[in-house]
């Protein structure tokens, strides 16, 4: 919650977007964060109730419809409150109707290794990467929870991440984070995040 409200702070300030576009449904308070930060809640079309699946035409139709360099609000895995993920297939489309579109996206990714696995549910961020890589997409955002995965719920532990660009406007992007972090809750508790850095850093 606090990445993701920083994050949305922070396209609200520097970039000329009018809305985030989130998938309909999507996590309720997806939506108050988004208003808080004074920006635009749209919405495109995500599940389908007949066949309990994906709306994977419906969700590209919206996409392209979303107007250049809005934001739109991906789940990475584990939809909530669904449960239906695109494949990897679909997620391809959807890069690539997102590249096209130069839309930025913000990816939210709270269950991380609670739908195939903790590596295996990277791919999806790992082909966004890949398009930061080949100079097709500018720099995306991601928003992670570390509360479920680490059994750390209550903790307040997350973390905030933004690849692409420069050295130097990363660098820059940091110090307008920390203001942003400042201004909202000062700094989160720090137990949980150090418990956290020790599992990550331990390779056995």
């Amino acid at each position: 919650t606090g990445s993701l409200r920083v994050i949305t702070d922070f396209l609200s300030k520097f970039y000329d977007m009018n809305a985030v576009h989130v998938p309909n449904p999507t996590w309720a308070n997806h939506i108050q964060i988004i208003k808080s930060s004074n920006l635009n809640v749209g919405k495109y079309r995500y599940y389908d109730p007949i066949s309990m699946g994906l709306d994977i035409e419906g969700l590209l139709t919206d996409l392209k419809k979303i107007p250049k360099g809005d934001g739109v609000l991906l789940h990475v895995c584990c939809h909530n409150p669904t449960g239906v993920d695109p494949s990897i297939e679909q997620w391809t489309e959807i890069i690539d109707v997102v590249v096209d579109r130069g839309l930025v996206p913000v990816l939210d990714m709270a269950y991380q290794g609670f739908g195939s696995g903790l590596e295996e549910d990277l791919q999806v961020v790992e082909l966004f990467s890949q398009r930061v890589h080949d100079g097709t997409l500018a720099e995306y955002f991601l928003a992670q929870s570390w509360a479920k995965n680490m059994g750390l719920y209550g903790e307040r532990v997350g973390s905030l991440s933004v690849v692409g660009g420069s050295r130097e406007e990363i660098t820059r992007a940091q110090s307008q984070f920390a203001l942003i972090a400042r201004g909202m809750y000062s700094s989160p508790p720090g137990n949980g995040a150090r418990i956290v850095e020790a599992i990550l850093e331990d390779e056995g």
